[in-house]
């Protein structure tokens, strides 16, 4: 098995709806044997903020604000964490930036692995994804970035579920569930999502006759195979799985979440090209429903170029 070595960041709003977050992080960092960094990101001081334009902020006022911060943010941890569930080595660390900006200097600044985020105040999973830091980070993050939902099981990862689509993409990230599927000794579903063709214009709703769906199968499963036969699964306890759809009732995003809740599922890895402007279309359409409507933990896995 390949050692796993990883550097994990979590960024934290300090409220309750993050702390999920938090313990996801330390299951992370404790099972890879990694140091945890603790982010806290003290937006009200940031440079541009409405606050700063009326009220003079000196250094020594900024320096206390930063130091009472680092005091919340690690009882906050220690508040979140019980003492045996967390990894051996743990920094904090609090930045008078916004908070997308903030974490993606710090991916920049130090070598990780991996970045870990929460809902932010009292926000659903949902809400937070549109405009938001967890979006910022997802888009921009050339590492791994795990999304915790405020009621997902982080105690232990037992399940995962890894969607693929036949490209190099989903490829990369197949590997690196296999990775984490290795780490925490968890079964590991490879998914592949496939539309039937249907009878016409005019018959949307139809499908096609039953040799036809086989045949279809068939061929996609014989992809499948081939597909994931270039992934090295030694050791750990896996199932393929097709998931067949129509046109009109279905898309990859309803059936990945649909998996993920009939298996219990703990995680979904994912890949995303990670597009920007009018090209994101990939990852708003796909990668962003699952974020928003799956009842576990989220890893999206960018494509390297």
């Amino acid at each position: 098995m390949e050692n796993v070595k990883m550097s994990v960041l979590v960024a934290t709003d300090l409220s309750s709806g993050s702390e999920n977050a938090l313990r996801a992080a330390s299951l992370h960092a404790r099972r890879s044997d990694s140091k945890l960094v603790v982010l806290h990101c003290l937006e009200a001081a940031a440079e541009g903020v409405a606050l700063k334009d009326f009220v003079s902020h000196s250094e020594e006022i900024l320096a206390s604000a930063k130091r009472d911060a680092l005091v919340e943010l690690e009882r906050t941890y220690q508040d979140a964490v019980a003492e045996e569930l967390r990894p051996s080595e743990v920094d904090f660390g609090v930045e008078l930036k916004f908070a997308g900006v903030g974490v993606l200097e710090a991916l920049s600044a130090e070598s990780f692995e991996l970045v870990v985020l929460g809902p932010t105040g009292a926000g659903t999973l949902s809400g937070m994804l549109f405009g938001s830091t967890a979006e910022e980070v997802v888009r921009e993050s050339t590492v791994p970035v795990l999304v915790v939902p405020p009621d997902a099981h982080t105690e232990a990862i037992g399940s995962i579920v890894a969607p693929v689509d036949l490209s190099e993409c989903s490829r990369a990230s197949l590997r690196h569930a296999v990775e984490l599927a290795q780490l925490h000794d968890a079964r590991l579903d490879i998914v592949h999502h496939y539309v039937a063709p249907y009878g016409g214009l005019l018959k949307l709703d139809s499908e096609p006759a039953p040799e036809s769906l086989e045949r279809l199968e068939a061929e996609r499963r014989e992809a499948l195979e081939a597909f994931v036969a270039e992934v090295d699964l030694s050791g750990v306890d896996h199932r393929l799985k097709l998931w067949r759809s129509s046109v009109t009732n279905s898309s990859p995003a309803e059936s990945i979440v649909e998996v993920a809740r009939d298996d219990e599922a703990d995680l979904i890895v994912m890949g995303t090209h990670g597009r920007r402007g009018f090209k994101r279309l990939f990852l708003g359409s796909t990668a962003f429903k699952v974020l928003r409507h799956a009842p576990c933990q989220v890893m999206v896995v960018r494509a390297q170029k």
